[in-house]
C-alpha cells in the first residue's frame, strides 16, 4: 500500500460518501423534487449515484450526490475524492475535473502522490462518472440564448474513404492508436471546431478510452460543451470502428 498517499488510504478505509444500497432505495422511495439515480460497472463492480439535482439554477446543477458501490480499496478512494469534488456541480464543472486535480487533492502534506504514474487505470471510473453526471443534467437543461451551436453528427461529420489508418483498432499499438486519434481529431474533427476557435488534442489513448484537452470558446458554454464533446466520440467510434470508445477531457 506504500505506493499509495495516506489520504487516498484514509478515503477508502473510511469513505465520506458511501451509503448502502438500502439507503439510496430509501431515498429514491421519498420521491423529491430533483432526485436522480444511474448505475454504472467499472471492472464488473457496480456502483450507483444518487442525490438531487437543483433545478432552479441556470444551468442546472447537481446539488448534492452519494453512491453505492462493490469497489474497493484505491479505487474506491479515489470515487470518494470524486464525489466529494463535485459537490454542487454544473456542466463546465463535470467536463472541467481531471485526475490531475484528483491527484492533488489526495496528495499527502509530504507531496506523496497520491497514486502511481498519471492515475490512468482511473481513467474508465472517472469518464462513467462525468458521461452518468452530464446524462443527469442534460436532461433538464435549456441551451442560454446567444450560445454557440455545438457540430451536428448528420451535418458536420463526413466518414472519410478510404480510412486513415488501416486495420483493427484494438490490434494496434499504443503509438499506433495515438497516431490514428490524432488524425482525426485533426483532419476530420477539427474543421468542426476551428469555426468556434476550438481544438482536441489527444493527451491518453487505449482500446476503450480517450483523453484529449480540449480547448476553445466553448470549453465555458457548458451545455454546447457537453454535445460537443458527444460530437467528438461518436466520430471517434464510428472512424475507429470501436462503438465502445469513450472520450473524456483532462484539462
Amino acid at each position: 500500500m506504500s505506493q499509495f498517499s495516506e489520504n487516498l488510504k484514509a478515503r477508502f478505509l473510511k469513505p465520506h460518501f458511501k451509503e448502502g444500497l438500502t439507503d439510496c432505495q430509501k431515498f429514491l422511495a421519498e420521491g423529491r423534487s430533483g432526485a436522480f439515480s444511474f448505475s454504472f460497472k467499472e471492472k464488473d463492480l457496480e456502483t450507483t449515484i444518487f442525490g438531487l439535482k437543483d433545478l432552479n439554477d441556470v444551468p442546472v446543477r447537481i446539488s448534492t450526490f452519494k453512491y453505492s458501490t462493490e469497489l474497493s480499496e484505491e479505487r474506491l478512494g479515489v470515487l470518494d475524492a470524486l464525489v466529494e469534488l463535485l459537490q454542487g456541480a454544473d456542466y463546465r464543472r463535470i467536463e472541467s475535473i481531471s485526475l490531475r486535480e484528483v491527484e492533488n487533492f489526495l496528495r499527502d502534506e509530504n507531496n506523496q502522490p497520491a497514486f502511481p504514474g498519471e492515475g490512468a487505470i482511473y481513467f474508465p471510473l472517472l469518464a462513467k462518472l462525468k458521461e452518468g453526471l452530464n446524462a443527469t443534467l442534460e436532461s433538464d437543461q435549456v441551451p442560454v440564448n446567444g450560445q454557440k451551436a455545438s457540430p451536428i453528427l448528420s451535418k458536420d461529420y463526413k466518414k472519410s474513404e478510404p480510412r486513415l489508418l488501416q486495420g483493427n483498432f484494438l490490434e494496434l499499438d499504443s503509438k499506433e492508436k495515438m497516431l490514428l486519434v490524432s488524425q482525426i481529431l485533426e483532419q476530420i474533427i477539427g474543421p468542426s471546431l476551428y469555426r468556434d476557435g476550438g481544438a482536441a488534442y489527444p493527451v491518453f489513448v487505449d482500446d476503450y478510452m480517450v483523453a484529449i484537452e480540449y480547448q476553445g470558446a466553448c470549453a465555458s458554454c457548458n451545455y454546447s460543451l457537453t454535445t460537443t464533446m458527444d460530437f467528438i466520440q461518436k466520430v471517434l467510434q464510428l472512424e475507429t470502428g470501436n462503438p465502445g470508445l469513450r472520450v473524456m477531457t483532462d484539462s
